[in-house]
């Protein structure tokens, strides 16, 4: 069953103007209840004329486990205060070849190409229809090519961790000596 998608940012002609940039996961301290880390995505984007830069953040609304839609909103910061750990997934450039000119094109991932991929019942349904929406979400704008191919390996690695300062893990146990 498809969720529904709303957005908080303007809809105007600008959307095709908004390009992904960058794919940014921030980890909160230690949730105790939890011995891991909570994290924040944030997406990086550019207004292809103007060079200005946005941050904006996908939320979920869930029930009994259950995904039942997402939240395209704003992020407050581009990097949120009391992070203890952090990862970047940079823009690889993908170009096509313009059949008219036979010159290379970038394609740009826009923010209306992103919205249309978050409302597109067949991606619903094989990249968000169970647990993991960041890593399913890093696995779509990847196989998308737009990051780099690697991307979910080291997404998953780095999950794998709990941070207690930035960028540092916690320690398994130590053998003795």
């Amino acid at each position: 069953m498809p969720f529904q998608v709303f957005t908080e940012l303007p809809d105007d002609s600008s959307a095709d103007k908004w390009a992904f940039r960058c794919l940014m996961f921030y980890a909160e301290p230690i949730d105790p209840s939890r011995g891991m880390n909570p994290w924040l995505m944030h997406i990086a984007q550019i207004h292809i004329e103007t060079q200005e830069w946005r941050f904006i953040t996908i939320q979920r609304s869930i029930k009994e486990g259950k995904l039942l839609g997402i939240r395209v909103v704003p992020a407050l910061k581009c990097k949120p205060e009391g992070v203890v750990a952090e990862m970047k997934f940079w823009l690889t450039p993908f170009f096509r070849v313009n059949q008219a000119s036979k010159e290379p094109e970038r394609v740009e991932y826009t923010h209306t190409a992103l919205m249309r991929q978050l409302r597109d019942r067949r991606i619903q349904d094989y990249y968000f229809s169970g647990p993991n929406f960041a890593q399913r979400f890093v696995n779509l704008v990847m196989h998308s090519k737009f990051i780099a191919p690697d991307s979910v390996l080291k997404f998953i690695s780095k999950m794998d961790k709990a941070y207690v300062d930035y960028n540092v893990p916690v320690l398994g146990p130590q053998p003795e000596v």
